[in-house]
């Protein structure tokens, strides 16, 4: 499993997240949050837990990108 550090998750909330406003979490592959840049309304919470998880198995399983929508009807994208 591959995991991001503080300063690159950083950097990454900085070019894209809060230039185009989304917020930016690393997950574990569980779901649980590890990291989050929250931009604006964020109601995501551990309630998204089971669907991000799913991001993330569908990513593993087929090598490439995933996106689904989570309980709160926000795109999950796992790269």
């Amino acid at each position: 499993m591959t995991t991001i550090n503080s300063r690159d998750f950083q950097r990454l909330a900085d070019l894209y997240a809060r230039p185009l406003g989304v917020s930016l979490v690393a997950v574990s592959p569980q779901g649980e949050v590890v990291r989050r840049c929250a931009v604006g309304d964020d109601p995501c919470d551990d309630s998204c837990d089971e669907w991000r998880a799913k991001v993330v198995r569908e990513g593993y399983r087929w090598g490439e990108p995933s996106v689904f929508s989570c309980s709160h009807d926000h795109l999950q994208w796992a790269v």
